[in-house]
């Protein structure tokens, strides 16, 4: 997932700026997934993959997980949760139990915990709610990467050390050089609302195609990101089949115009391809907060709050799923091409995001 990517790159980054020297043992599904970070002393641990073992019970998961993470624990002082919205129970409290387990047994091991430019959903079960009050009474610092995050913090435990940072990825470094020329389009796409067969999901559909469409009519060239991308011959969502429902024909029928591209370079490439387009249209935060970095405009065809609330800083265009039409979407991105980044905007969230760093340094000397 390249905003998974982009979360751990600025996260390994600003725990180097504390720990120069320290290793860094990095939780994680599949190691061969992780992002290309050039880090001698990065090491994989794959406890996720221990939990979705099909050959094991839940049970069996379970001990295997916690018994890998006892041995990565050994060399470890700190448990760093780097970002993204790991705190919810949407869909289920089940990951989130887990990582107030995983928090609980970090803290009996003797480790500090700290979470920097995270994300609070709106938890809609008991189980969560508990969960989330065990992991804020539990850690050492809580920095969160938005007003509404901190609310939801706020109000389960009114003692928590909460800071109010910003995401991640606005602490990365903007690219070297930006085109004096911006050519084309980026466009992001979620799966999970475009593979529905609902009206919300038709509407996504058709402002997405309505959109390439457009740009391709005007000789416009759309550069179709994929954010998540499965291993060759494996299985799980992959944005490139998304892509192919909403617009494989005007792919057959532009090549030269309009193009899929999964992501696997260096990281810092794709903030360069950002920067080289007219503006970013789509449904992805992290295609947004990207293009903010790059100096990008950008328009969101929002699913989420988190789509709306980066728009809405940077006073971009915004179309909520419920009032998509293809000729707002056109005219959204057309107006988006019309629009800068605020500089002002983009400074403040840099240096917000910095603020992790601070934490860290704090947690890690232990102050709060």
């Amino acid at each position: 997932n390249l905003g998974d990517d982009l979360l751990m790159t600025s996260a390994v980054r600003m725990i180097r700026a504390v720990r120069p020297d320290a290793s860094i043992f990095v939780h994680c599904h599949d190691a061969a997934r992780l992002p290309a970070l050039s880090d001698p002393l990065l090491v994989p641990v794959e406890a996720s993959a221990r939990l979705a073992d099909p050959a094991l019970s839940r049970p069996a998961r379970l001990k295997a997980y916690f018994a890998m993470l006892s041995r990565a624990f050994r060399n470890c002082d700190t448990l760093v949760f780097g970002g993204g919205t790991v705190f919810q129970d949407a869909s289920s409290p089940v990951s989130l139990l887990i990582i107030a387990a995983t928090v609980m047994f970090a803290r009996r091991k003797g480790l500090k915990v700290i979470t920097i430019g995270s994300g609070a959903g709106h938890l809609r079960t008991v189980a969560g709610r508990s969960a989330m009050k065990a992991i804020l009474k539990r850690a050492d610092i809580v920095c969160l990467r938005d007003a509404t995050s901190m609310a939801i913090c706020r109000a389960l435990v009114p003692q928590a050390l909460l800071r109010q940072t910003a995401d991640l990825v606005f602490g990365l470094a903007p690219p070297a050089a930006i085109a004096a020329k911006r050519t084309g389009f980026v466009l992001s796409i979620q799966p999970s609302v475009t593979n529905r067969s609902d009206a919300p999901g038709e509407r996504a559909r058709q402002a997405l195609r309505a959109v390439i469409n457009a740009a391709v009519q005007r000789g416009e060239r759309c550069l179709l990101l994929a954010f998540e991308t499965k291993h060759p011959g494996g299985d799980g969502r992959d944005d490139r089949d998304a892509w192919q429902a909403v617009a494989g024909d005007l792919m057959s029928t532009h090549p030269g115009l309009v193009q899929p591209m999964g992501f696997a370079g260096p990281i810092d490439d794709v903030a360069r391809i950002m920067a080289e387009a007219r503006a970013h249209y789509g449904m992805r935060y992290h295609g947004h907060v990207l293009a903010a970095l790059s100096g990008t405009p950008f328009a969101g065809l929002a699913h989420d709050v988190k789509v709306q609330q980066v728009c809405r800083s940077f006073a971009m265009p915004c179309l909520g799923l419920g009032e998509a039409t293809t000729a707002q979407a056109i005219a959204d991105l057309d107006t988006a091409t019309g629009l800068a980044i605020s500089k002002d905007t983009l400074s403040d969230l840099r240096v917000a995001s910095q603020g992790n760093i601070q934490a860290l340094r704090d947690g890690l000397e232990g102050t709060s």
